[in-house]
């Protein structure tokens, strides 16, 4: 459940430090046939675990039930945890390789708004593509919830990452089942193994 945050409490200053630690963590990679190279995978794969396209921690659960909406009640709890622990490995797999690809990368931050236990973030990310660099605007939704600040919400340039999984779970809850968006999803996870 929220919580309001304590006096002082900052999503932004804990988006800067979650970066802080991604950035130095990319500055000091071993070269990719290194012997360390298995050991600092692991660290991206759990900082990406903790950050959402270099954010915070994610509330995967309430992300997931955000995104089934309406779905969310008409299946099994056994379902929803099921359900939560694939969305999470997605994820998780899908920001560890784009944190690789996008290594030299700039991020600011640029403004905060929290109203009660909800905070936006916003920010610009600046990373090279196609021989130039790109910038994109960012939008985080946050919730403060057990103690810290986490995210539900991506908007990078205008794109929703929740309206996004919405719409795209919705289509094929409605037009097949539940059952075949996970079997979907779970083909997807074998893939990038």
């Amino acid at each position: 459940m929220p919580s309001l945050p304590p006096v002082g409490s900052s999503p932004m200053a804990d988006l800067r430090k979650s970066n802080s630690a991604l950035k130095k963590l990319l500055l000091n990679s071993s070269p990719s046939s290194s012997p360390e190279e298995d050991v600092e995978r692991a660290e991206m794969r759990r900082i990406a675990r903790i950050l959402l396209r270099f954010s915070l921690p994610i509330d995967y659960e309430d992300l997931a039930h955000r995104a089934l909406a309406s779905h969310w009640e008409d299946i099994t709890d056994e379902q929803r945890t099921e359900f939560v622990g694939v969305l999470r490995a997605l994820i998780s797999r899908n920001l560890s390789k784009q944190l690789y690809e996008l290594a030299d990368y700039d991020l600011w931050f640029t403004k905060e708004s929290v109203t009660g236990s909800e905070a936006i973030v916003d920010a610009t990310l600046e990373f090279p593509y196609h021989g130039g660099r790109t910038r994109i605007v960012m939008v985080w939704k946050l919730v403060y919830k057990r103690g810290s600040w986490v995210a539900y919400d991506l908007i990078a340039d205008q794109q929703s990452m929740l309206v996004n999984y919405r719409a795209e779970f919705d289509k094929i809850i409605t037009n097949e089942s539940f059952d075949v968006l996970l079997g979907r999803m779970k083909k997807r996870l074998a893939k990038t193994e």
